[in-house]
């Protein structure tokens, strides 16, 4: 269970960095859409963290999600973007949480 939900967070992270990138050729090239490209490349790399077992990927993906969950209204982000990164926020949490409750168990 725990390695599925893994690989729909990696899955998330992929199309939440495909679909910031691609809005580049969407949207006009301002400093905010430059902005979000920057994020989508984040996004990227930390899929490749969370391909792993470590906790850094998990905290990380969690963290690049807080500025879109705190300014959702102000962002001109689509629907779909903005639904993806507050599954792969709450995915990430509960994996987290999950992970330290069972390294606290064996301990």
């Amino acid at each position: 269970m725990i390695r599925f939900l893994r690989f729909i967070t990696v899955c998330l992270s992929v199309a939440i960095g495909t679909l910031l990138i691609g809005q580049l050729w969407m949207v006009s090239l301002d400093t905010a859409s430059l902005i979000d490209a920057g994020r989508g490349v984040l996004f990227l790399l930390v899929a490749l963290g969370l391909i792993g077992e470590q906790r850094l990927g998990l905290a990380l993906s969690a963290l690049i999600c807080l500025p879109t969950v705190v300014s959702t209204p102000l962002s001109g982000l689509t629907p779909l973007v903005v639904s993806a990164q507050y599954a792969l926020l709450s995915a990430s949490l509960v994996l987290l949480l999950t992970q330290i409750k069972r390294e606290r168990a064996t301990l």
